[in-house]
């Protein structure tokens, strides 16, 4: 089962998608208005063969329990979101078939603890889209461990002296 919808929608049933059974739901492209936090038993247990996850204002739960069935993950318009950078690098580490990772503007600032997790492994990461400000971008990239041609994009902002010295060290 495909569903999507690509403008944002502020009717409450679309919101029941996230909170009830789907397990043959495979792909999922919506946005919501106001913002909506996504239970964490969404990708934990109701929708066990998602493949394909694109939100748009919606707030990811990234507490996740056990490896899940998603290859494509993007995350666009997410202000003030409500998980943290180890948040998402912990989330990361149970997608191992991720094969594109694509977040605009959906960044968190960056934790101190971030620094002290091990990289999630992907292996099957193809490509990498990232684009928002204060360094979170290119951050995010620095804590992946990406096969060697992967395609990656970063959308910075203005790099500074800092995000110059951490560019060269990932290039």
């Amino acid at each position: 089962i495909k569903l999507m919808n690509h403008y944002p929608v502020a009717d409450p049933q679309w919101r029941e998608i996230f909170e009830r059974s789907a397990p043959e739901l495979l792909t999922l492209e919506t946005g919501m208005e106001p913002a909506y936090q996504v239970p964490e038993s969404f990708l934990n247990n109701n929708a066990p063969r998602l493949e394909h996850l694109s939100l748009r204002n919606v707030h990811m739960s990234w507490k996740i329990l056990s490896p899940l069935s998603i290859r494509t993950l993007t995350l666009s318009d997410v202000s003030n979101p409500s998980y943290t950078f180890s948040d998402i690098l912990e989330g990361l580490k149970h997608m191992p078939l991720l094969t594109t990772l694509c977040m605009y503007e959906s960044l968190p600032g960056i934790d101190m603890r971030s620094r002290l997790l091990t990289r999630p492994n992907l292996p099957r990461l193809e490509t990498v889209n990232l684009t928002d400000l204060n360094r979170r971008a290119i951050t995010l990239w620095s804590f992946l461990d990406l096969p060697v041609l992967s395609n990656i994009t970063i959308n910075d902002g203005v790099l500074d002296a800092d995000s110059l010295i951490l560019l060269t060290t990932l290039i």
